[in-house]
């Protein structure tokens, strides 16, 4: 463990395998190449068939291979074990923390500046805009927002009408991602529907 191919949640995972006969201890490789060759995460020798990895020193969304070979008893070692890897992925991120529009606001402009708290670990963000609180159909729907603000643009939102939104967060390169906000609404100022006025207007 861990099993070959996995990918996990734990920055700080145990690696452990089967006792070889007359072994006295083991040497464990940990590397960020499949041959076992160029960097190094671990190279160290332990007394049982397991070792944990300290946290902070394997990184995240990347493939990492390991092997073991037994130290015998009266010199000499077994074959090397075959290279198994697996990918640490970071807990996800809190669900942020919506705040403005604020929930339930009114005359907000159809242009309308988002606004949530950080949330810690978060790398980037989603926010979703919809008609109705089931988000169905989706109106605005914006990936990969690296700050915790969103300027709307033009041509998704109208005048005079009723939204509902939400962002969630994401970490590891998008693979840990957290749980939807809660939803808020507002509603936009009432006037004209952009872009239904046409003509010309002379200074």
């Amino acid at each position: 463990a861990p099993t070959n191919g996995i990918t996990i949640q734990n920055v700080s995972p145990q690696l452990d395998w089967n006792d070889f006969g007359n072994a006295s201890g083991y040497r464990v490789q940990v590397s960020m190449d499949a041959n076992i060759n160029g960097t190094m995460f671990i190279d160290t020798t332990v007394s049982g068939s397991s070792v944990t990895i300290p946290a902070g020193i394997l990184r995240a969304v990347i493939n990492i291979y390991w092997r073991v070979i037994a130290n015998l008893q009266g010199g000499g070692n077994s074959n090397w074990s075959a290279i198994w890897r697996f990918r640490v992925i970071y807990d996800p991120p809190q669900p942020p923390v919506l705040i403005s529009p604020s929930n339930g606001s009114n005359n907000i402009p159809f242009l309308p500046f988002f606004d949530w708290n950080d949330a810690a670990t978060a790398e980037f963000y989603r926010i979703q805009v919809s008609g109705n609180n089931v988000f169905t159909p989706i109106l605005l729907d914006q990936n990969n927002i690296n700050i915790s603000e969103y300027q709307c643009p033009p041509g998704f939102l109208i005048t005079g009408t009723q939204y509902f939104w939400r962002v969630n967060a994401a970490n590891s390169g998008g693979l840990s991602i957290s749980d939807w906000s809660a939803v808020f609404n507002f509603t936009t100022v009432q006037g004209p529907i952009p872009s239904s006025i046409s003509g010309r207007v002379t200074f």
